[in-house]
């Protein structure tokens, strides 16, 4: 048999090789982010503990998994689920350090688990990361205060409440049950801001501790008793409701104190209709 030469072309294969490269990467890279994006959908919308465990096998890196089916798991609040709720939430804070909303979740779960100390770690940590939100001082005050610190429990509490006045109530609710209606320890203890006493003054008079509520609420300068009129008008129809009308009518002097110009006990306020009246509410 004749030998015969064959020639293969080297150059021209590796050629043709190297520029599948980038096609299998880019293939490679479409499955993952395919993956990924399936795999956050589910996290964000979740029917089930099932659902949020395929969601964290299809995008284990991403935080929102973890934090969904740590969120299935806490609410069995058996001991081992529980535990597991810890597990995904480290994981969840691990993956995004910076997302205080992780951090406080963690800090919560671990407070139940009765990790007090981990707990106040994580809320702390989501304190820090913001500064201006009122939620991560009010859990941090609420776990203080279940593990006996009141002092650092009060002070994070009246930060919260400075935050956010609409938290002032259940503060108020938290001191008078933990000091036993003790005025003077609840005051202490919930602030001197302006709303602050002017709301706790609406407190103590629907705990019927009326003189002290209006020393509460003659405590504040003229200007902040303007400036937290609400406050007053709902001291004043909680006097009239005591029948504590001079009290009710002083209130009402000190935080209008131009239409009140005048008024007097027993006087019927523009009995003529000369001056024009307020909208339901106004008043």
């Amino acid at each position: 048999m004749s030998e015969q030469l064959k020639l293969i072309e080297m150059d021209a294969l590796w050629r043709r090789l190297f520029l599948l490269v980038p096609v299998v990467l880019a293939l490679l890279s479409v499955w993952f982010v395919s993956r990924w994006c399936f795999g956050n959908t589910l996290a964000g919308y979740p029917q089930d503990e099932e659902t949020a465990r395929t969601a964290v096998r299809l995008a284990p890196d991403d935080p929102q998994t973890h934090f969904t089916l740590a969120v299935f798991k806490r609410k069995s609040f058996a001991p081992q689920e529980l535990d597991e709720a810890v597990r995904g939430y480290e994981r969840a804070t691990s993956l995004a350090p910076n997302d205080y909303r992780l951090w406080l979740e963690l800090g919560r779960v671990r407070g139940q688990t009765g990790d007090a100390e981990g707990g106040e770690r994580a809320l702390r940590r989501a304190a820090e990361l913001a500064p201006h939100y009122a939620m991560p001082r009010w859990y941090l005050g609420n776990l203080l205060l279940r593990a006996g610190k009141q002092e650092e429990a009060f002070k994070e509490l009246q930060h919260a409440a400075a935050l956010d006045t609409g938290l002032l109530p259940q503060v108020f609710a938290l001191a008078w049950n933990v000091f036993g209606g003790d005025v003077a320890r609840v005051s202490e203890r919930v602030g001197s801001s302006a709303p602050a006493r002017a709301q706790l003054a609406e407190y103590l008079v629907k705990q019927k501790r009326i003189d002290e509520a209006l020393q509460t609420w003659s405590s504040l300068g003229a200007d902040d008793k303007r400036a937290q009129s609400a406050s007053g008008k709902n001291l004043m129809r909680a006097l009239l409701e005591a029948k504590r009308f001079r009290a009710a009518q002083g209130v009402y002097r000190e935080i209008s104190p131009e239409t009140a110009e005048g008024l007097s006990a027993g006087q019927v306020l523009n009995g003529g209709f000369e001056s024009d009246i307020a909208a339901a509410g106004k008043n």
